[in-house]
């Protein structure tokens, strides 16, 4: 699909029906990808839109990424603002997952309220997200991977390029005589991402030619299933609850599968991470 202004359009009336009237913030990092966000974005939303970058210090060109970004801002005539974050990972945590934490802590805290925040996540990185939580052995809820449009920190967070593989949002970029810096970290495959993106990807891609669109899909179907989960649970939670206590008497009619789920729904409505499947059997039990 080709990548335009008229397509970017369309998505962001997609995931809002007020797009028009809404404000935008692009988390701009200056590769590729967010460099297309925002010169797309730029086109669509004139005056509505600014752009933050995130300097997470981890690499020591990153003052010149910080720079390049808001050069980039300035040719568009789009307000810029840099962050520089902290990371430090804790036990067991990759470098990177510290740094996407620290990242979205740092937008979060920014966002003025009913702003949506932009980020440029593509078709490619969705494929990838999928895969990754395949391995881990998720559910439903793991496979939806990332949803075109959520809640975030009293705004929203959108993903507008989420249907346009990274090849589009390259062609863009060429015809519109785009730069953009390449942080030489993506091509390390000591990370999972990037194992999966440079060595495990085209070699399923050149097999199935149409891979990205089709794990795609199975993405959405993973969103669905998980809602109607979801709702159930909800539902099923409503008839245990006992003020803000789980009743053991009514859990104990529920079938397994639903149990589970009431569990999981249970403690992540009382604001903490749901325990993995290992935890919650042993909970059941």
């Amino acid at each position: 699909m080709t990548l335009d202004l008229a397509a970017f359009e369309a998505a962001l009336a997609a995931a809002s029906s007020d797009w028009r009237r809404r404000r935008y913030c692009v988390a701009l990092s200056g590769g590729l990808d967010s460099t297309v966000l925002v010169h797309l974005a730029a086109g669509a939303l004139a005056d509505r839109l600014r752009a933050v970058h995130v300097d997470h210090g981890l690499h020591p060109d990153s003052g010149e990424w910080r720079d390049s970004a808001a050069a980039c801002c300035a040719a568009l005539g789009v307000p810029f603002t840099s962050l520089t974050v902290d990371v430090g990972a804790a036990a067991g945590e990759s470098l990177e997952a510290a740094a996407r934490a620290a990242r979205y802590d740092a937008l979060a805290a920014v966002l003025e309220p009913g702003e949506i925040l932009l980020t440029a996540h593509h078709a490619d990185d969705q494929a990838e997200t999928v895969l990754l939580q395949l391995l881990r052995g998720a559910g439903p809820a793991g496979l939806a991977a990332m949803p075109a449009s959520t809640a975030f920190a009293g705004g929203r967070l959108c993903r507008p390029l989420l249907g346009f593989d990274r090849a589009a949002l390259a062609d863009h970029a060429r015809r519109h005589g785009l730069a953009w810096r390449e942080d030489p970290s993506n091509a390390d495959v000591r990370a999972d991402r990037n194992y999966l993106r440079h060595r495990v990807l085209p070699r399923l891609r050149a097999r199935w030619p149409s891979l990205t669109a089709t794990i795609g899909r199975s993405a959405r179907h993973s969103a669905a299933a998980a809602d109607l989960v979801r709702q159930r649970a909800a539902a099923d939670l409503a008839d245990c609850l006992r003020g803000a206590t789980l009743a053991l008497a009514p859990l104990r009619l529920l079938s397994r599968v639903r149990a589970r789920e009431v569990l999981r729904h249970w403690v992540r409505a009382r604001g903490l991470p749901p325990p993995d499947s290992r935890h919650t059997e042993r909970l059941l039990d």
